[in-house]
């Protein structure tokens, strides 16, 4: 297995935990373990990669603690809660990751990452109108954003219409090369079945 790394400044010295936008899994993998030195960009390729499980659990829980590390060091770090808590949601302590996320959100309001990732604790918590919250506050600090769009669908999923909406103007939204582009368009085709019938 590939050991995805988290750049987390740590006692001075920079831990390699780093991602770069790629089109498939294997190359998202090979940029965790070797991408550019920008802690931003980890946050996307843990939230993809844990989606799939190609994150095993040790390298989950050594991203934790990389990440515990710099909150002590900085409490006030937003970067820090977010990676920490895409990590513990990935392990599957929801709450935890849903805490860190709050506390994300408390240090910096307009992280349309943070508020995201909350919308993606509480979906999983079964609380698709909070979900769908989160998401619209993301989207009004980065308007048109093809995750969170994708994300109000399946918030929406009691809605088939809405859903749909949602859906579809992820895909009209999204970047060459979007991660979630085949998950988005077999919602589609899911959902129109449903609604035709």
């Amino acid at each position: 297995l590939l050991r995805p790394s988290c750049i987390l400044q740590v006692d001075g010295r920079l831990e390699s935990i780093a991602a770069r936008w790629e089109p498939d899994v294997e190359a998202r993998q090979v940029a965790l373990r070797e991408g550019p030195k920008d802690g931003r960009q980890v946050i996307p390729a843990i939230s993809e990669l844990w989606e799939i499980g190609a994150v095993p659990g040790d390298e989950l829980n050594q991203i934790v603690d990389l990440a515990t590390r710099r909150i002590r060091l900085n409490p006030t770090d937003a970067d820090a809660y977010l990676v920490r808590g895409w990590a513990s949601l990935a392990l599957g302590k929801i709450d935890q990751g849903e805490a860190d996320f709050c506390r994300s959100i408390q240090l910096d309001p307009d992280s349309a990452d943070a508020l995201l990732a909350r919308g993606t604790a509480l979906l999983l918590r079964g609380k698709q109108k909070e979900a769908a919250d989160a998401c619209q506050s993301a989207l009004r600090s980065r308007p048109g954003w093809a995750d969170a769009l994708r994300l109000l669908g399946y918030a929406s999923l009691e809605s088939p219409l809405v859903a749909l909406e949602y859906f579809g103007k992820a895909l009209e939204a999204a970047p060459a090369g979007w991660f979630h582009r085949i998950d988005a368009a077999t919602m589609i085709d899911r959902l129109q079945e449903k609604v035709v019938l």
